[in-house]
Parts: C-alpha cells; sequence; structure tokens
C-alpha cells in the first residue's frame, strides 16, 4: 500500500491493452509509421473489424456511460464503440515512443497544438511543478512534446504503482534520447514518498493523472458526473509539501494530431482541510468537463464503479 496521502498513480502503457498476439503485432507494426498515417490505418482496420463484427461494444460499459452521462443508451453504445478506437490508439501511441527513431518522434510532435503557452511557460519557470492530466485520450505523444518543448533539461518523476514493463523501459530509453530524462518512481514506502518530496523540491517536474479512485491514497468526496463519489487526492498533499503548483491538463486526440488543453492552475499553499477539499472539487470539475467533451476518450469508463465507495475528506 503508498504511504498515506501518496498518488500512486499508474501511468502505463495503455488503459486497456490488447489481449491478442495477432492485435499486439498489427498495431508493433503500426507504431512503427508516422503518426498520421499509423493512426488512419488503425482507423480503416477498426472500421473494418466492426464492420465484421470482431470489435463490438459493451453492453454493460454502453450502460455505465448511458446513467453517467444521461443520455440515451443508443447514443451511449456509439460513445462504447469509439472508445474502444481509442484505446487501441492510445497503445499504439506508446509503443510508437520506443519504436519510432528520435528524428521520427520530432516529426511526430509537429501534428500537436499545444494550446496556452503562456501558462505552459510560467509552470517552466517554476522551481517545482506537477503536471496533472486525465486517463483520456493518447497522451503519450503530446506529453513527450509537452517535456521535451516546454521542460527541457529538466529530470522528469513518473509515479507509479507497480512495476513497469519492457515496452516502458524501452520508452523511456527512447525519451532520454530526444533530451526528456524521465523515470519511474513506486511509492511502496514511507521513505520513497520522502525521496519524492525531495526530487520535486530540488526541480524534477512531478507527472500525475488525477482522475483515479479513492484506492490510491487519501481521497475526498466530489460530485462526478452528478452523482457524489470519491477520487483520490494525495496531488493536493505533495502539492503542499513540495510548494509545487499543480497545471491541470488534457489531451484532445484526432487522427491528423492532439491538442494539449491546459485548464487551470491549482496553488495550495499551506495545507488544511478546507483546500483539500477545494482542491479536489476542482479536479472534479476538471474531470466532469474533459469527459463531457470527449467522453470516447476517457480510458477509465470500466472502472466507473470503483469511485462510488464513499471516503469524506478528512
Amino acid at each position: 500500500m503508498p504511504p498515506p496521502g501518496s498518488h500512486s498513480a499508474p501511468l502505463h502503457l495503455a488503459a486497456r491493452e490488447p489481449q491478442s498476439v495477432s492485435t499486439r503485432q498489427t498495431l508493433e507494426h503500426l507504431s512503427r509509421l508516422p503518426l498520421r498515417v499509423r493512426r488512419s490505418l488503425l482507423l480503416v482496420g477498426f472500421h473494418i473489424g466492426r464492420r465484421f463484427g470482431y470489435l463490438a461494444a459493451s453492453p454493460a460499459e454502453a450502460l455505465r456511460i448511458s446513467v453517467a452521462l444521461h443520455i440515451p443508451l443508443k447514443n451511449a453504445l456509439k460513445i462504447a464503440g469509439e472508445a474502444m478506437f481509442h484505446d487501441l490508439m492510445f497503445a499504439v501511441e506508446w509503443l510508437a515512443l520506443k519504436n519510432r527513431t528520435p528524428a521520427g518522434l520530432f516529426r511526430d510532435a509537429r501534428a500537436v497544438r499545444i494550446t496556452d503557452h503562456e501558462i505552459v511557460q510560467w509552470a517552466s519557470e517554476q522551481q517545482a511543478v506537477i503536471l496533472a492530466t486525465l486517463h483520456m485520450a493518447s497522451y503519450a505523444t503530446s506529453l513527450a512534446k509537452l517535456l521535451y518543448a516546454h521542460f527541457p533539461g529538466r529530470q522528469v518523476v513518473i509515479v507509479r504503482s507497480k512495476s513497469i514493463t519492457e515496452d516502458e523501459r524501452q520508452a523511456l530509453a527512447k525519451l532520454a534520447m530526444i533530451g526528456v530524462q524521465a523515470e519511474y518512481l513506486f511509492l511502496d514506502r514511507p521513505e520513497t514518498f520522502l525521496d519524492l518530496v525531495r526530487l520535486v523540491k530540488r526541480g524534477a517536474v512531478l507527472v500525475t493523472l488525477v482522475d483515479l479512485p479513492h484506492e490510491y491514497g487519501r481521497s475526498c468526496e466530489v460530485d462526478l458526473f452528478w452523482q457524489r463519489a470519491s477520487i483520490a487526492i494525495g496531488v493536493a498533499d505533495l502539492s503542499a509539501l513540495c510548494r509545487a503548483p499543480i497545471v491541470l491538463f488534457r489531451t484532445v486526440s484526432k487522427v491528423l494530431g492532439d491538442e494539449i488543453i491546459v485548464d487551470s492552475v491549482i496553488e495550495i499553499g499551506v495545507m488544511t482541510a478546507a483546500k483539500r477539499q477545494n482542491a479536489a472539487d476542482t479536479i472534479a470539475r476538471f474531470i466532469n468537463a474533459a469527459v463531457r467533451a470527449a467522453p470516447a476518450q476517457w480510458h477509465m469508463w470500466d472502472r466507473l464503479p470503483e469511485y462510488s465507495v464513499p471516503a469524506p475528506c478528512a
């Protein structure tokens, strides 16, 4: 279990990794191609699979989407189908990090557009900063672009709750070749949590995910999709301990490229229960708005029931 107040966000290869060996091999081959080519071919293959009944949307997931977003089941089934494509595209983009050449990754990054350059530039000038995003869209390429374009030379720490895969190890090695010195940190012991605080205070950029249920550390109750829910909020404690602002951003992915949208900045200062709850409410509004804007690109629909466990803010 992570230490109290930690935020062990599992930033990993794919939200729902493909189980079929043939699917895995296909994604490996596609990932070696330029961004727009691989995504276009993936979309064609996906539509062919759907047409012949190989990629049917999950009725259970469609029902969860329908209830959460208050939309007709027919619309939710369409979203659930599109979500399958975005899961596959997510996997392809992570594989591209390890399979593309450094020159290829730089070319891919041209298809990524960053909004609110002023906020990102401000964040890059901070001694300590936390970049917080969602399990949403194909954020691998866009995150790499954000880090090498605006945080060159900075150490990058990615919090983990389990060991990394060989694919992830190779992806980190490739990121190092384009100037992004990233490492995973496992918050399995209290002393590791303290190491994380020291690293961020010294200037490391912390990358984390903020759309996690209560099991990932200290949590608060919030309004999520018009219902009371519980989300992990350890990132607020890290922000206070490290005196690091939290930059909330999300990725929107299309076949032709990605857009990084900066939502807001949370500055905690001295932690109090009220400030922790305010941070949780801000993050919940961020999740609600992002998911309603692009529901098919959120990778956590299959884990939605985990958010409903009450966990009052302590």
